[in-house]
């Protein structure tokens, strides 16, 4: 029998670092998604760590932004680096295509510790004002594949759910 595998991988909840004592007033921006999508790796995910590549596409759904006219998204990202089914790191790069036909660009580096992937990404070009150029990215999703591959052909895809947000209090 196959077994579900939970692994902790990331999102792009776009956030900023604002210094303590911002002005008062200043404009507020932000948003949070649900993304939901398909991962896929070369070589396979195994038990050992190999230099590899991934490609996911996903969907940001129910989002609540500061820019009503964000309602979803489509994403696509790609990267490589050193992985396995439970460590690794990689950089890689993610387009955002908002449903108000607004694009956001992203540089994404991840790194795994166990079962949990931690991302931190960080915008490169953006012409959506809720998500400007420098706002840094940091999130988790889970993942579902069947652990069993990770010592018999290795995991090539997988799917994943989690949430996405970000901005900046001022």
């Amino acid at each position: 029998m196959f077994k579900k595998m939970l692994v902790l991988a990331t999102t792009l909840a776009l956030t900023a670092g604002v210094p303590v004592g911002s002005h008062a007033g200043a404009a507020q921006r932000g948003f949070l998604c649900s993304l939901a999508g398909t991962a896929k790796f070369s070589p396979g995910l195994s038990a050992t760590a190999t230099d590899g590549k991934y490609t996911f596409t996903g969907t940001l759904s129910n989002c609540q932004s500061t820019d009503s006219s964000m309602t979803s998204a489509t994403v696509k990202a790609a990267g490589g680096g050193s992985v396995s089914c439970a460590t690794g790191t990689t950089t890689g790069t993610a387009v955002i295509k908002w449903s108000n036909h607004k694009t956001t660009a992203v540089s994404i580096t991840t790194t795994d510790v166990a079962a949990g992937v931690q991302v931190t990404a960080t915008v490169t070009k953006s012409n959506e004002a809720a998500t400007p150029v420098g706002d840094k990215a940091y999130g988790v999703l889970a993942f579902n594949a069947d652990a069993t591959k990770c010592n018999s052909g290795g995991i090539d895809s997988a799917t994943f759910q989690g949430l996405v947000g970000g901005g900046s209090p001022s």
